[in-house]
């Protein structure tokens, strides 16, 4: 295995500026830098941030199935208890992607990546929640029946 790839390795991880995982993502760079004879430094700076505590999503069709997610900060909440939406999964996330779909506030929409162009698009179609996949769940030969 070359070097690069061990590096891009060791920092995949989720990691959100400000957490204690971005802390450790700069602690590893910082150990690889000085691993390689340079010198580095940490600099603070503010950034407009909030506390995220564990939240979930309950898939309840065709079969029961809690997932952890990771809320994008300061993006408003659900209230007390959840709500019910739709599931729709848009593969690219562009105009093709919701032909003759024009308000979303009844759907929750599944997306690959959110790039600032799919963010806009999401929000002129009032998507009712957002989830962008990040590979870190799977499904496993015990919560189905194939």
């Amino acid at each position: 295995m070359n070097y690069s790839y061990e590096l891009v390795e060791k920092l995949s991880f989720l990691r959100y500026g400000g957490t204690e995982d971005e802390k450790r993502a700069a602690e590893l760079l910082m150990a690889e830098i000085e691993k390689l004879g340079g010198k580095g430094e940490y600099q603070e700076f503010q950034i407009p941030a909030c506390t995220l505590k564990k939240y979930s999503a309950k898939v309840i069709a065709p079969y029961e199935q809690e997932l952890e997610v990771m809320p994008f900060g300061r993006s408003g909440s659900f209230p007390q208890g959840g709500v019910e939406l739709k599931l729709y999964y848009a593969e690219r996330c562009n105009e093709e992607d919701f032909l003759g779909m024009d308000d979303l506030s009844d759907t929750a929409v599944i997306v690959n990546e959110l790039n600032y162009e799919a963010y806009k698009l999401l929000c002129k179609k009032k998507a009712g929640a957002i989830l962008v996949i990040t590979n870190k769940h799977w499904d496993s030969n015990a919560n189905h029946d194939l």
